[in-house]
């Protein structure tokens, strides 16, 4: 949609406003009230309508427009400029019992053509006015202004989408690894709150196989954004959506930065990069604009099983149901072992998800401990209804394994008789030459421990 440019409304011609002038008042209005409708200014013979419940003015575009709604050229009252001046003018009109909108600027029209414009457009809050038929007839219909000769295209309320170029040792990617950072997008709103709900990331290069994994998409500040992951290999394609929206307040910024899983299964001396295709591969409420297609760095692929460190993960049975001396349970017990002697694996965070019976309102102040002494606690689940840790520090060595233990408190008014079955599902590490290793190995079994 097209908007017309602002310029000033002429209240029909000059003699006719020499015909009428002697029915104006010139000692101005000091203090408008609800009943004042019709207003100008001393020498100037332009004719607003106010709008009371808007707060908007209108002019009127001529003498016939003034007198379909029965008005009388004593009803116009003399204002002051600055008066006059803290009313903003009208955008929106409708004639009276119909329900298309028009924007209206420079004596022109332009039809809404679906309701979705006026939040494109920023006129999502502005006020409606309803119009005779003559006033509205007085307004030339344009579709496009520019091709009127007169007037400009209005800002449209976008979401602007940049990206930055990738860059690591010799731009490889080795496989089987995780958290390879592989795209940084920004994105900022310069006039609307924006809310994204989904990006889709394609991907292009030179593979075979079906390279990708998963992904982690992390904010400005280093923080994990809660979202859902579906991966389509066939496509070449990533959808993320975001379980609590991406807000971007009018003039701020934000950042995704992509971190790729790569799968084992590939070939070295490929290619792979990441891309946004285009406009349709962000959902939004407002519309996304960028010199599309947005690519990313173009990484080598080069075989990782050679070089990088594995967490293997092996949970362990507790033979009985075990009330630890602080006083809490004990919910899990998992031995982490680095297997491959390439190097050492630092783990970051681990997430345990419970399919035993034990919900929210059962248990609390969670904690994990290595040989006893606690390195990373938790106080409440998190937003899915896990067990998520932030790992102060652990350090797994070739052939040291370390065991670590799960415990938790059992809230006053839990119910006797849940269980806890602990499931690991994610872990993050990274090894210590490469600051990336290869997917960890999570082996689990069921182990119920009843909470009584």
């Amino acid at each position: 949609m097209i908007i017309p440019d602002k310029k000033p409304f002429i209240f029909g011609l000059w003699a006719l406003f020499c015909l009428c002038f002697l029915f104006f008042s010139y000692t101005p209005v000091q203090a408008l009230n609800s009943n004042v409708r019709q207003v100008k200014v001393k020498n100037n013979p332009t004719v607003y309508y106010l709008y009371q419940a808007g707060h908007r003015k209108k002019a009127y575009l001529n003498a016939d427009t003034y007198l379909d709604y029965g008005n009388q050229w004593s009803d116009v009252k003399t204002i002051s400029a600055s008066e006059l001046n803290s009313w903003p003018e009208a955008k929106l009109i409708r004639e009276k019992g119909t329900n298309g909108i028009y924007y209206i600027k420079n004596n022109k029209k332009t039809l809404i053509a679906a309701p979705s414009d006026l939040r494109e457009y920023a006129l999502a809050n502005e006020p409606v006015i309803s119009v005779s038929q003559t006033d509205l007839n007085q307004y030339l219909t344009v579709s496009n202004v520019q091709n009127s000769g007169s007037g400009a295209s209005v800002t449209k309320a976008r979401i602007n989408i940049t990206n930055d170029l990738v860059t690591s040792t010799d731009n490889t990617i080795l496989t089987g690894s995780t958290n390879n950072l592989i795209g940084l997008f920004r994105f900022n709103s310069p006039a609307q709150v924006a809310s994204i709900t989904s990006v889709t990331f394609d991907f292009g290069g030179l593979y075979n196989g079906a390279p990708l994994k998963t992904l982690n998409i992390f904010d400005e500040n280093g923080v994990k954004y809660n979202a859902n992951m579906i991966v389509r290999n066939n496509d070449n394609q990533i959808i993320v959506n975001f379980r609590d929206p991406v807000i971007i307040n009018p003039g701020e910024e934000k950042t995704m930065k992509v971190y790729l899983d790569t799968n084992s299964s590939l070939n070295s001396n490929q290619t792979i990069r990441i891309k946004i295709k285009d406009a349709s591969s962000i959902i939004s409420n407002l519309t996304p604009a960028a010199s599309f297609p947005l690519l990313g760095t173009e990484f080598k692929l080069q075989g990782g099983g050679s070089y990088l460190g594995l967490i293997r993960s092996q949970k362990v049975a507790i033979s009985s149901n075990s009330v630890v001396p602080t006083g809490t349970y004990l919910i899990g017990k998992f031995i982490l072992t680095e297997d491959t002697g390439h190097e050492d694996v630092v783990v970051t965070d681990m997430i345990f998800r419970n399919s035993g019976s034990a919900g929210k309102n059962d248990w609390e102040n969670f904690s994990l401990a290595l040989d006893d002494q606690i390195i990373a606690r938790a106080s409440t689940l998190n937003s899915k209804n896990d067990i998520e840790f932030n790992i102060n520090y652990l350090r797994v060595t070739n052939g040291v394994p370390a065991v670590l233990t799960v415990t938790a408190s059992t809230k006053t008014d839990y119910n006797p008789g849940v269980t806890a079955n602990l499931q690991l599902t994610n872990l993050t590490s990274t090894g210590t030459n490469f600051k990336i290793s290869l997917s960890p190995q999570l082996i689990n079994l069921d182990d119920n421990i009843v909470l009584h």
